[in-house]
């Protein structure tokens, strides 16, 4: 059943794999290319596991959380200078 105004899990999908492109590439810029792509990596990995930890216990604390850390994550996207 599809509820009117909600985004498709397809949309949701290419939004977040978008997101995820930019937040690599501004590690590889930030951090430069030989360390950019494993700091990404290793942020996303210590960032998911709290998430998917706290979604298993309090499904709806977990989804709060998780947006929160979204607007503020790409907030600072926006916002921070890059070196």
């Amino acid at each position: 059943m599809m509820i009117e105004g909600l985004p498709t899990l397809a949309t949701l999908r290419a939004i977040a794999v978008a997101l995820l492109l930019l937040g690599a590439l501004r590690a590889v810029h930030h951090f430069g290319s030989n360390q950019g792509l494993v700091a990404f990596i290793g942020m996303v990995s210590v960032a998911g596991l709290p998430l998917v930890l706290l979604l298993s216990r309090w499904p709806r604390v977990g989804l709060l959380t998780g947006f929160s850390a979204f607007v503020l994550a790409f907030s600072m996207l926006l916002l921070a200078p890059a070196k």
